[in-house]
């Protein structure tokens, strides 16, 4: 039986499904932000593609930039080896060459400071342990009757040659060794600590440089340049082969006293300055060399 639908009802029917479709129109607004998002990041998506672009490119040029400079560092460092056993092949040739007798003292005593050096460093480069040099020396100052300032010469190169045979005792550089002081513990000279073993003995060497005691510090100086060369062929990669190469060239210069004129005692200082123009060692190199010999370039 057909009945008829009060207007109200429809109308209110007729409001309700309104009330529903507009529902349903904003339940899917979202989904249409949604998709202006997605569309306003893939009209976005060239420049950070462009940008990231960037960074990789930046990235690779860094790489290759440190790699390059790694390899540049390595072939530096085989050079400047090669120059360091071609520099003490001519210094032990020179040594062993010459005879340098234990001189005989002056008048009232005064012992030939420069021969005696001589005689050092000619038992240094003759491969003799500092022990044995030491002994031989002990033994020259009791046959001699020497001033107090000779004296004291002696003590310290004793004293620093016995330093020197002890840190032999206790470890082979770059091996494995008992260190007593470290309570009977295994451990190895890494070439840091080679480093800063000889750059302790030269700055020492460099005090009594300043206090007009310059002989005294010769044995701290061939000290400090057998640890060096023995860093800079143990690891010449490392940034600090700049410094010691000017260290150990500067040593060099301070020895020169007891050298033949005919070697070069600014080698190693002209090879620092070379093979490492914009360093601070170049730039001290250069300095010492106006000082010692008068000019810098």
């Amino acid at each position: 039986m057909n009945r008829d639908i009060p207007a109200n009802s429809r109308d209110a029917r007729s409001k309700s499904d309104g009330e529903g479709s507009l529902g349903a129109s904003a339940s899917f607004s979202p989904l249409g932000t949604a998709s202006s998002l997605t569309f306003g990041q893939v009209k976005r998506f060239p420049y950070r593609t462009f940008f990231f672009s960037l960074i990789i490119a930046a990235s690779v040029l860094i790489t290759l930039k440190s790699i390059g400079d790694y390899q540049s560092s390595r072939e530096r460092g085989r050079f400047v080896v090669s120059m360091l056993r071609e520099n003490r092949a001519e210094m032990q040739k020179h040594f062993h060459l010459a005879q340098f007798d234990l001189p005989h003292s002056g008048a009232h005593g005064v012992l030939k400071t420069a021969a005696l050096q001589a005689w050092l460093y000619q038992r240094i480069f003759q491969n003799n342990r500092p022990s044995t040099i030491s002994k031989e020396l002990t033994a020259f100052n009791q046959a001699g009757s020497y001033g107090p300032s000779s004296q004291i010469l002696i003590k310290r190169w004793n004293e620093a040659l016995g330093r020197w045979d002890k840190s032999l005792s206790d470890g082979v550089p770059g091996r494995f060794s008992v260190n007593p002081v470290e309570r009977g513990e295994r451990y190895k000279f890494l070439p840091e600590a080679l480093f800063e073993q000889a750059r302790l003995h030269y700055y020492e060497a460099s005090g009594y440089q300043k206090i007009g005691r310059k002989f005294d510090a010769s044995v701290l100086y061939l000290w400090s340049s057998e640890l060096l060369s023995q860093f800079i062929q143990l690891n010449p990669s490392s940034p600090d082969v700049p410094q010691a190469l000017f260290l150990l060239g500067a040593s060099q210069v301070r020895m020169r006293t007891a050298f033949n004129p005919e070697i070069r005692s600014d080698r190693l200082l002209n090879l620092c300055v070379e093979l490492y123009p914009d360093s601070i060692w170049a730039t001290l190199a250069r300095e010492l060399r106006r000082e010692e010999f008068g000019y810098a370039v």
